[in-house]
């Protein structure tokens, strides 16, 4: 008849290694009280000492007697990563101040306008194609007597007509509004604009 497997005994180094129960003297503490008190299986040196635990005795009882609090790993406080720095800090602000100035350069060149300039004049120019294309019903007489006297082909003669001039209108608006935008030199001034490329 062959003897039971004999138990998987740790030392207490191993077991503070593993990082669950803490440093080494609270490890032995835990491990004399459980063994005084709860009679946790252990094998003892020559000297009586406790040379080895058997851990998975260990853990069922530290798992039913511990106190939770005390067997919590008290964290090591977490290094910063490099992103925190005060180096990195010094070269994300650095690399901002560069950025900050391409803009404003860019900016004096008129290579970006202020996104509140573009978002006016976008604006503007939607009212006056809008304005354009309310005149289309103004056109209805002309629609009517071309359908009259040429039928289809009339009618598709007459659209075309009024969709170029439309066209041409709408180009004409919108240069007027594009010839009335401020230069770039006027929106140089603007601190903490907006821009928009």
């Amino acid at each position: 008849m062959s003897e039971p497997p004999r138990a998987v005994m740790w030392t207490i180094a191993q077991i503070v290694a593993r990082g669950q129960d803490g440093s080494q003297p609270n490890v032995s503490k835990m491990v004399g009280r459980l063994v005084e008190k709860h009679g946790l299986e252990v094998e003892r040196g020559p000297n009586g000492k406790i040379r080895a635990v058997n851990i998975a005795h260990y853990d069922q009882l530290r798992g039913r007697y511990g106190d939770p609090s005390k067997r919590q790993v008290q964290e090591r406080e977490p290094q910063r990563p490099a992103a925190e720095s005060y180096d990195e800090a010094l070269r994300v602000r650095a690399w901002i101040d560069a950025e900050n100035k391409k803009i404003d350069l860019a900016l004096r060149k008129g290579l970006l306008t202020p996104t509140a300039q573009v978002r006016a004049g976008t604006e503007e120019a939607f009212g006056v194609i809008a304005a354009l294309i309310d005149r289309l019903p103004n056109s209805a007489d002309d629609l009517a007597a071309a359908t009259a006297r040429e039928g289809v082909h009339g009618l598709r003669v007459m659209l075309k007509k009024i969709a170029s001039r439309m066209r041409a209108d709408v180009a004409t608006a919108l240069q007027s509004v594009f010839e009335a935008a401020p230069e770039s030199d006027e929106i140089n001034d603007i601190e903490g604009a907006d821009v928009g490329s």
